[in-house]
This record gives structure tokens, sequence and C-alpha cells, in this order.
């Protein structure tokens, strides 16, 4: 028995011998051989990704910055809440590896917080490289941008097996699909004239070491946005672009606001461009508190046409409180019958809502009426503004603001955007008329005289507005001059606002903002077909030439 057990135990360790020898052959010797050959044999399904669209300018140009390095910042109130609310701990998850200022539940209470703040500029990461910027743009929410679905195509698969190193090879596969590019997104952005707004605005910027500023041109008939330039000025003294003020900065627009005023005066009736108003001394004192011309002394009994011509304060605004301050509501609701307490849903994110306020809110006083007169009391952003302007010179039409033109797929139109009225006329005909001869009154023999040019006719208005004007000590402006080119046919619309100018330098609109606009006229005018017979004689010896 011992010997039969004896003999079963020896085949069994003799067993294990054999076992154990083969694994240590298999493992140590013919190991790399095999475990190369069963990566050569591990077939995956591989994403393919789709190409990006890209976006091309109306003149058929690749739109791209040339900043190597990005600062991002992010909009905190226009996400919808049950996106923001799904998915901003994931948002938060992906910026703490890219920004360790939080951790990833931090990044996600901070924002939440910054949310419930309404702040619409919160800085997330800066000195990008442009790799890091583009995986930035498929992080959770902010994937989510205007038009995204159209650029961002759609992947493929398709069976794939592995080869030496990384590299894998396609394989047959009837359940292959293949992936479907992006769209390409025509923009109505006209390089040139980007280009001599970008340039021109930046040298205004440093000349008056201004915080920050905007220009936006528009083409009349259209609305179609053909520049957009937005800087700022960086703690080095340097701008770039930071903020696109033009879409999201609403401020009290000031003198610019005295379109509309004189508008209502002239649509309801109460006033016509030959009403005189006596502007005394040019200080006008309601309920304690004056109004107060730029001309020392004022400028005595002037008519309406004139008061808009040189900018009275005192002259609108006395015109506007004592045919409204019996009845204010008569001029709110003209302004809200236009449209102008409303966003012009111009497809950027990001556009703020105009304040435009009314006699039942609490904070109404009987100021509130004289002061909106004049641009106080209220605000909206350039671009709204500059649609007001647009619409002048459009003979009432009021136009949405575009920025796409159209959207491509090799060649293929997949959808074109047409022109959208958002008021077929925001008054009369005669109205329309009579605030045309003002405005190029205001450049002829008024506030913009230095913006007067032989060879193209400007029309406009200039605006100085008193920031912080509540603390009762500051230095602090913002220049705008809005109008259109050229004055008697009117091709484009055209805004320049410059904030906190050096006051010690300058910081009225004529000279601060004025010139912005009329280098984009220059520029713009000087590409544009020339009816000979409207030529003077110098212009029509160059024409020759």
């Amino acid at each position: 028995m011992k010997t039969r057990v004896t003999w079963m135990s020896g085949g069994i360790y003799l067993m294990l011998l054999v076992i154990l020898s083969r694994l240590f052959y298999v493992s140590l010797v013919l190991g790399p051989e095999l475990r190369a050959e069963s990566q050569n044999r591990v077939i995956e399904r591989k994403i393919i990704h789709a190409k990006r669209g890209d976006i091309y300018s109306a003149d058929g140009k690749t739109l791209a910055t040339t900043k190597p390095v990005y600062k991002v910042h992010f909009d905190a109130v226009t996400v919808p809440q049950d996106i923001f609310l799904a998915e901003i701990d994931g948002l938060g998850q992906k910026l703490a590896t890219l920004n360790h200022k939080y951790t990833a539940s931090g990044w996600a209470q901070y924002l939440r917080e910054e949310r419930t703040k309404k702040h619409r500029y919160v800085p997330l990461a800066a000195k990008l490289n442009f790799s890091e910027m583009q995986r930035m743009k498929q992080y959770p929410i902010l994937h989510r941008g205007y038009y995204s679905e159209y650029l961002k195509g759609k992947p493929g698969s398709r069976l794939k097996q592995k080869i030496a190193g990384n590299d894998w090879k396609p394989l047959e596969d009837s359940e292959s699909i293949e992936p479907m590019d992006g769209f390409d997104l025509h923009t109505t952005i006209d390089t040139r004239i980007q280009d001599v707004a970008q340039q021109s605005l930046l040298k205004q910027l440093k000349k008056y070491k201004a915080d920050h500023g905007c220009a936006v041109v528009m083409e009349v008939a259209t609305g179609k946005l053909v520049a957009m330039a937005n800087l700022g000025r960086n703690e080095d003294s340097t701008y770039t672009e930071l903020r696109n003020y033009a879409v999201w900065e609403a401020t009290e627009p000031g003198s610019t606001m005295k379109l509309l005023s004189t508008m209502a005066l002239l649509e309801t009736g109460v006033a016509d461009t030959g009403t005189v108003v006596d502007t005394k001394n040019g200080v006008y004192t309601i309920y304690g508190k004056n109004v107060r011309d730029s001309k020392k002394g004022g400028y005595g009994e002037i008519n309406l046409r004139r008061a808009f011509e040189v900018s009275s304060n005192t002259g609108i605004v006395k015109l506007v409180y004592e045919n409204f301050k019996d009845k204010p509501e008569e001029y709110v609701d003209f302004l809200y019958r236009r449209g102008i307490h409303e966003k012009t849903g111009v497809s950027i994110k990001g556009e703020t809502t105009p304040n435009i306020p009314k006699p039942s809110d609490n904070n109404w006083s009987g100021l509130t009426l004289p002061w909106m007169a004049y641009g106080y009391s209220l605000s909206m952003t350039p671009l709204q503004l500059l649609t007001i302007y647009n619409a002048v010179a459009n003979n009432g039409k009021m136009v949405q603001p575009q920025v796409v033109n159209r959207i491509m797929d090799h060649g293929r139109i997949v959808e074109q955007f047409e022109t959208k009225v958002l008021n077929q006329a925001i008054c009369s005909q005669a109205t329309i008329a009579k605030l045309q001869v003002l405005l190029k009154g205001v450049v002829t023999r008024g506030t913009a005289t230095n913006l007067l040019d032989d060879n193209i006719q400007l029309a406009g208005k200039t605006g100085t507005c008193q920031l912080n004007y509540w603390t009762g000590n500051t230095t602090d402006y913002q220049s705008s001059f809005a109008g259109y080119f050229p004055a008697d046919k009117p091709a484009y619309s055209c805004i320049v606002v410059i904030n906190k100018p050096d006051y010690h330098i300058g910081y009225y609109g004529n000279v601060v903002a004025g010139p912005v606009f009329k280098d984009i006229a220059d520029e713009v005018y000087s590409q544009m077909p020339q009816d000979p017979r409207t030529l003077n004689s110098g212009q029509l010896a160059m024409a020759k030439t």
C-alpha cells in the first residue's frame, strides 16, 4: 500500500515539475514572441473622427487668430438652467486638470456662485496654446456654442487590427460607418474692413490710454456685420480681444440717445426741427439737479435742429421734459413700441438685455425722464444702439444684425440666412427725412465738423457720457460716435465706443471715437464703385488716374 502511494506521489510531483518547466519556457523563452503576436491579433472598433468645419469671412478667407496664446472666460448666465445643472460637475472635473486653482468640486461651486451673481465674464484659464484651446472647446457646457452642431460633424467607426508599435490597420467591416465632415460656416465679416476697424481702434485706444473699446460696421440694407472689433487693455498696457464689448457691455449711451429723444419729439408732433427752446446760460435745473451744456454760458435761444447739431443737453432735455413730464409713459411707450427694450437676437452668445425704465418701476423718480432724454438712467449695448441708427439710414426699416451668411457642405449650400426685419417702419418717412438732415448737420456744422471730408459725406451723432457720476468726483468718460455713410445714399452704418480715455488727453466723442469712424468710412468708400456723375472735380481726376 505504501509503495503504491509513493508511486502516485512521485507521479504527481513529476507532472508538476513538467508543468512548471513548460510555464517557465513559455513565459521566459517564448513569452516576448507570443506577446508580440497577441498584440498583432488585437482587434477593436475604432472611432474615426470627423473633420471640423472651417469658418470663413465674407471675402472667402479662413478666419483665424494670429495670437499664439489664449485666455478663456465663461458666461455664467447664458447657459440654460437644465444644461448648467446637468454638466457643471463635469466641467469642474475638466477645469481642475487644466487649472489647479480649484479642485473639481471647487470649480463647480465657484461657477455656481458666479451664476448666482449673474457674472458674465468669469476667467477660466490663461496662456493656453492652440491645442489646449481646442481641447477645452470639447469640455462639458463649453462645446455648446452657436452653430456647433453644424461645425463638428459626425464621427464614424471601423474595425481595426493592431500591428507593430501603436499602429492600426483597417479591416473589412460590413458595419463600418464613414465619418461626416463638419459643415463650413461663411460669416458676414469682411477681413479688409475688419482690419481697418481693428487697427484704427487700436491706434485711438493707445493715443488716449483708454481702458477698452469697440467698433462695429453694419451693411445698412441687410444688417450684415462686416466688421466687429473689440479690444481691452491688459495689465501690461497692451490691447487684445478680452471681451465682446459690442454685444455684452450695456452702458448709459449718453448723447447718442438724443436721436431717439428727437425722434419721439418729431413723431408725436410736440415739436418740430424749427421749435425754439431757450437754453439760457446752459444750465437747466430739475428737482435741484443741474443739466449742463458743454459750452459755458449756453447757446441762448436755439431751435431743435441746432440743439441736436451742437448736442445741447439743456435744449433736448428741456423739450422732452416740458412736453412729457405730465405723461412720461408716452415717451417710454414710444421707445417700447419700437422694440428698444429688447435684444436684437444676433446669433452671438451673451447679448445683454437693454434696460429701459418705466414709470411703473419702483425706482422711477422725477429725474428719470429728463435723465433718459440725454442718455442716462437707461442702458443698451453698442450693437443695439447701432441697430437704431442703421434703421434711420435704412429709411425706417429696422433689420436684425447678422453675422452668418450661409452654411456650406463641400460647395453645396446647406442653409442660407436671409435678412430679418425687426420693425418695418420705426417712424414715419417725414420724421426719417428730418432725422437724416439732422445727422448730416452734426458733421457739417455741429459737434463733428472735424470729420468733414471732401471725398465722402458722413452722417452721425457724437456721444460723451460721464461714467460713475453718482460718486460726485469722477473723470471717467465714455466717448462714442454712431452714424452711417455715405450720408445721401447710406451703404454702411457704424458705431465706435471708447471707454475711459485719459481725461487729460481728451474725452469728447468727436475727437476720441470720431476718427475711428472716419478711418473706416474712408477705407470702405475708397473701395466702393463710384458713379462719375456724383464725383467732384478732385475725385473725378483721381478716378481717371
